[in-house]
């Protein structure tokens, strides 16, 4: 899974909650490794940092838009187990994600990059319908 989508997807789970408590950021942390379970086609660690750096861009505009700095922490927190990896390969928390990885087919069919893809879209959706306080007043 790219780390764009899980960091739009943490995103978005943070958003779309109705009530903001410090749970939605447990929530928001373990939504990655919901998301490597799905089957899905890794790209290269290096081909990820473009897509993320934008996803992280992204957030820190919407959160001062809509003046909620937390959904920018939600997002760092749904990628944060893939930079820990990079950051400790080898380390005994690579056995524990691996458990929740998916078991990776040989070869990833490119399709399902479509399907993450349309998910991020989507993802980006969820997090940019959220009105800011100024629009819930003027509606």
């Amino acid at each position: 899974m790219t780390g764009a989508t899980h960091i739009l997807a943490a995103a978005a789970l943070y958003q779309r909650a109705a009530l903001k408590t410090p749970y939605l950021l447990v929530l928001a942390f373990l939504s990655h490794f919901l998301l490597d379970a799905v089957p899905h086609f890794d790209l290269a660690v290096q081909w990820n940092y473009i897509p993320a750096a934008g996803a992280g861009a992204y957030l820190l505009l919407i959160g001062k838009w809509q003046g909620d700095y937390k959904i920018i922490i939600a997002g760092l927190l749904g990628v944060l187990p893939d930079i820990y990896l990079i950051l400790q390969p080898g380390s005994g928390f690579s056995v524990f994600h691996n458990i929740f990885h998916f078991k990776k087919l040989n070869p990833v069919p490119i399709t399902l990059f479509t399907v993450e893809t349309a998910f991020l879209v989507f993802c980006v959706i969820m997090v940019l319908s959220k009105k800011t306080p100024e629009q819930k007043i003027k509606s």
